[in-house]
């Protein structure tokens, strides 16, 4: 019988998300977990013990313990039963231990609890009993334990003893009293705490909750004697630190909460989730739903959700992996925050896809009898275990069966159910080297050849007719010619499938942040920008949001500042363009969505130029307080639950100096885009005309020529920056400068023939849809022309790409149509072009010149337009 937790902290809200996000991802981030848990197994060695790649090798060698109890420890409370084939493994691998290092004691003592039961209390008291008898004696907490004592050896003996006297160990009331007092000396002027007083001599988001964790945990246990009034005011400054700087995108430190390295900006450095799993302690052990006004579970979840897999893993290993956060270790750590493992018990454990749960085969290396695979054949004598099999460990599989070395076959059957139809039945295998299965005696797949991933295979009609809900049958033969072996079957239901091809089983159940944008989603590229705000620290950054109710619209004024409607012709924002003199200032940027009258699930892909925050209706959904604003652009993935209706979407940019500015899409969960989505700066009287202009990519052509009102200006050149307010256009690629003031020494890439004053570049993306410009003409008169004066190419040695000009009015024709030339431009290269437009006088027509993207992605197709007149 499990233990109660002697302080009364399981909550009900640690399992109960806000609204918007159990709506939204709660399934998905219970798919994270089984994806994070079968990574881990996946790296299991045959002794137990798990493979750690760059850069957390070393800590097998120096910490055998610790690595796979914190391992043991994240898969059990994610889910993974006790008595799984992998967690006896691991367990027996530990017990032959000796007690070296203080985390590694800390961390087999939180293993060993979360398995249940009190078998293992001998061996956890044995434990404390250790962590006890090495603390630091001069300073009264814990190092290595030699050396210099730290905040991060402490927490985790800290977390030990506390989890020991669980399982019937007493610790020596002076040992909490010592500690605390050890603690707080590690306190810095800002509440904050440090690893150490002689390294790292600053405050950090980490060791901040390691030492609230210490505190917060001795308080309980001094039950109100001394120090407890000075650990009750050590604690509140700590929080008023945690409160000011957290963030869920990096390990915040000093008093302005920047990142600590540029490589915990990107997500990488074992700090940042580390810092993340501290946060789920402190705030499960302070009973806090908000961090700084904020829903840290949520902030957290979002990050990760969207960096699975995304992470680089390493200059030494580079290659990513299903379920993978940068590491065996950030993967655990990871799959603690999202798991709430604080108080997470065995009880209501619940896993949607249910694959954590590995079915039990009855399998033999021994060759049987001609009726192996038949339902008749008594298999009693095989041994018995979870799939898959292999040799420890293998990237292919998670193996929960040794297949060994010496043994060229197996041969595995065990019964199974199916509730869906016969027709969505399918195979997912993965095998090396060839494999046959039956289902129900009937022979379904058959191949000598082999697989590094797994493959679909499609099921013949026969032994789809033979499945039945309860009793069927599958069985399995491997065979190694040599080499790397491997053998996993798992079914599909091909009913279920999204549009979206899967490469692996794990792939079936990813949704929104496996999915890029896709070329066709639109960018925002119109929004209300407010006039910079003077500030004093990045402090301001982190400041609330009040603008919903204000109803942000052009013209409208807030903090003294004037909203100014802008657009941009490329898909940057560029913000320091706006206001080139601008520094040590807030930016905002904001627009109204328009969801219509269902509910979106949506994705925001955010790029960004130093630290920022985004809000939705005033919650703060994401926020990254960079080291070096404006020094790199970084990609986000964020989910949007649009209810019903309109809403305000902020995104503030702090600038400090440099480049500052932001890309946005909004997509469907997919990563296409959203049928009836729109934008709009007035709340009050949405501009169809001005939301043609700046999003064209939006509306379909007949709603572009409705809502666009004729061009005034005959002639439209394009040397001056106010013409902007007039060009419409799409689908211009990240490489060109949209509207290219021509000047002596122009800088612009690609640059502009020589011979004009001022261009428009239409150059698509690779697989993006293609650049266009559109003008709408009415009326047209019975002798009327439409001139063009153009440049064109793909550059050198680059393919011909075909650009076109096309009328609409009501039906599209292609007037001219040509094929760009891989060569250099040079003044020569300017083009002028006559075409009639007799056929559509008295009409209203909508002109659209459009060049194609290139078919390789090194190519840079692009058509410099210097003038259009209608004469």
């Amino acid at each position: 019988m499990r233990r109660a937790v002697p302080m009364c902290l399981i909550l009900l809200w640690l399992a109960t998300p806000s609204p918007l996000f159990a709506q939204t991802w709660q399934e998905e981030v219970n798919n994270v977990i089984d994806r994070g848990v079968e990574r881990l197994v996946r790296l299991q060695k045959e002794d137990g013990s798990f493979t750690l790649a760059w850069p957390d090798y070393g800590y097998r060698r120096e910490y055998p313990m610790g690595p796979t109890s914190l391992i043991v420890y994240a898969l059990v409370k994610s889910g993974l039963p006790p008595d799984d084939p992998a967690i006896r493994k691991a367990v027996e691998y530990l017990r032959y231990l000796p007690f070296k290092k203080v985390y590694s004691v800390g961390l087999l003592i939180m293993a060993l609890d979360a398995l249940g039961g009190n078998e293992n209390d001998a061996w956890i008291q044995g434990a404390a009993k250790w962590l006890e008898d090495n603390i630091n004696p001069k300073f009264d907490y814990w190092g290595y334990p030699k050396g210099t004592p730290d905040l991060s050896n402490t927490q985790y003996a800290v977390l030990g003893l506390w989890t020991a006297e669980r399982h019937g160990y007493k610790v020596r009331r002076r040992t909490w009293i010592e500690l605390a007092k050890g603690v707080m000396k590690e306190q810095v002027k800002n509440g904050g705490f440090r690893y150490r007083f002689n390294y790292e001599n600053y405050s950090t988001g980490s060791m901040t909750t390691a030492g609230i964790t210490c505190l917060a945990i001795a308080l309980e246990r001094l039950k109100g004697a001394a120090p407890s009034r000075e650990i009750r005011a050590s604690l509140e400054r700590a929080w008023d630190y945690l409160d000011r700087v957290f963030t869920a995108t990096g390990n915040p430190v000093r008093d302005d909460g920047h990142l600590q390295s540029i490589a915990n900006q990107l997500g990488t450095h074992y700090r940042h989730l580390y810092y993340l799993y501290g946060l789920e302690r402190v705030a499960a052990l302070a009973k806090r739903k908000k961090i700084g006004g904020r829903d840290w579970y949520r902030e957290g979840a979002i990050f990760l959700l969207g960096h699975e897999d995304f992470l680089q893993r390493g200059k030494k290993n580079p290659k990513s992996f299903t379920g993978d956060f940068g590491g065996a270790l950030n993967t655990a750590f990871a799959l603690l925050f999202l798991r709430r493992a604080t108080f997470s018990g065995l009880a209501g454990l619940h896993n949607v896809s249910g694959r954590l749960r590995a079915p039990v085969w009855r399998y033999t290396t021994a060759k049987p009898d001609s009726t192996w695979h038949e339902k008749g054949f008594d298999d009693s004598s095989w041994e018995k275990g979870a799939g898959g099999f292999g040799p420890y460990h293998s990237d292919r599989v998670a193996v929960r069966s040794l297949w060994p070395n010496g043994a060229a076959d197996i041969w595995a059957r065990r019964t199974f159910s199916w509730n869906d139809s016969p027709k969505a039945f399918g195979l997912f295998v993965c095998h090396d080297d060839g494999v046959e299965i039956w289902i129900n005696g009937i022979r379904a797949v058959k191949t000598d050849s082999w697989t590094t991933f797994y493959k679909e295979y499609a099921v013949p009609e026969a032994a789809r007719q033979s499945l039945k809900p309860d009793g069927n049958l599958i069985a399995v033969h491997g065979h190694d010619i040599g080499g790397a072996r491997a053998l996993d079957v798992r079914f599909i239901d091909i009913g279920a499938r999204t549009r979206h091809a899967q490469a692996s089983p794990s792939e079936r159940w990813r949704w929104w942040w496996r999915f890029s944008p896709s070329p066709q989603t639109p960018h925002l590229r119109r929004f209300l920008i407010l006039d910079p705000l003077a500030v004093e620290s990045s402090a301001a950054l982190l400041e609330p949001l009040d603008l919903v109710a204000r109803q942000p619209s052009p013209g409208a004024t807030w903090r003294r500042k004037k909203w100014k409607a802008r657009r941009s012709l490329e898909p940057l924002v560029n913000l320091a363009e706006l206001h080139p003199r601008a520094r040590g200032v807030l930016h905002h940027a904001t627009t109204w969505i328009d969801a219509g009258p269902k509910r979106r699930s949506a994705v925001l892909h955010l790029t960004t130029q130093g630290a920022f925050r985004v809000f939705l209706d005033d919650t703060c959904l994401l926020s990254h307080n960079s080291e070096k604003p404006g020094a790199l652009f970084e990609f986000w993935r964020i989910p949007l639950l649009l209810r019903p209706g309109k809403h305000l979407l902020t995104i503030r940019i702090l600038r400090q100096g440099g480049p500052a500015g932001f890309t946005a899409r909004v997509s469907g969960r997919d990563g296409l885009p959203i049928e009836g989505l729109r934008t709009f700066l007035d709340p009050d009287q949405p501009d169809d005309e001005l939301a043609a202009i700046a999003q064209p990519d939006h509306f379909s052509w007949p709603e572009l020529l409705k809502r666009l009102h004729p061009d005034a200006k005959k002639d439209l050149n394009f040397k001056k920056a106010d013409f902007d307010e007039r060009v419409i256009v799409s689908g211009l690629s990240w490489n060109h400068a949209a509207r290219i003031a021509v000047t002596k020494g122009s800088s612009a890439s690609p640059a502009p023939p020589p011979g004009a004053r001022g261009v428009i570049a239409l150059g698509p993306d690779f697989a993006g849809p293609p650049a266009r410009l559109y003008r709408r003409l009415d009326p047209v008169g019975a002798k009327s022309q439409l001139r063009v004066r153009y440049a064109g190419g793909t550059g050198d040695k680059a393919v011909p790409s075909p650009w076109r000009i096309i009328v609409f009015d009501g039906q599209a024709r292609t007037l001219h149509e040509e094929t760009l030339p891989p060569a250099k431009l040079n003044a020569k290269a300017w083009k002028d072009l006559s075409l009639a437009l007799s056929s559509y006088a008295g009409k209203s027509i909508l002109v659209v010149l459009e060049v194609d993207p290139p078919r390789n992605k090194g190519d840079r197709p692009v058509v410099f337009v210097d003038r259009i007149q209608l004469k």
